[in-house]
């Protein structure tokens, strides 16, 4: 039973703990956040207008990536957007991203990967000049990511 006195110091270390770790990883967001910004400024764009960064790779899921892709392309033309396109066109038909003329969309030789924020298909929502949340696509909740991004960015 909590709450008897000698229960003191095990809450003590749990609650010093947590704060521990909101702080660290609360501090990795901004950094991560700073990150993308940097990277953003290399590619003459301004990180502040964009709700959500989109990336697309050729790695883990195919078929999951596939479906991204084609999610991506629905959104292709939100100024609120930009989607960065890590996938070389071998296993994902990436055409009509270069056949675009969008200003939202980079093509990367691998400078994202190098930043350690998402190394997958995936997405970055953003919120008031910081990282709120990143998301990894994955088989097992891949609908009901696609339908949450498509809220984010409706």
């Amino acid at each position: 039973m909590i709450g008897k006195k000698s229960d003191l110091p095990l809450l003590r270390y749990l609650k010093g703990s947590l704060i521990i770790m909101l702080l660290i990883f609360g501090c990795q967001n901004d950094n991560n956040y700073l990150k993308l910004q940097n990277y953003f400024v290399l590619h003459n764009m301004e990180i502040g207008k964009y709700k959500c960064v989109f990336i697309l790779t050729e790695t883990n899921c195919t078929n999951c990536n596939k479906l991204f892709s084609n999610f991506l392309l629905t959104h292709i033309s939100n100024t609120e957007v930009v989607s960065i396109i890590l996938a070389s066109g071998t296993i994902i038909d990436i055409s009509k991203f270069e056949s675009s003329k969008c200003h939202n969309i980079i093509f990367d030789n691998g400078k994202f990967l190098k930043l350690n924020i998402l190394n997958q298909s995936g997405a970055i929502i953003l919120e008031e000049n910081r990282i709120d949340s990143i998301i990894k696509i994955n088989s097992e909740d891949l609908l009901n990511q696609i339908s949450y991004l498509s809220k984010v960015v409706k």
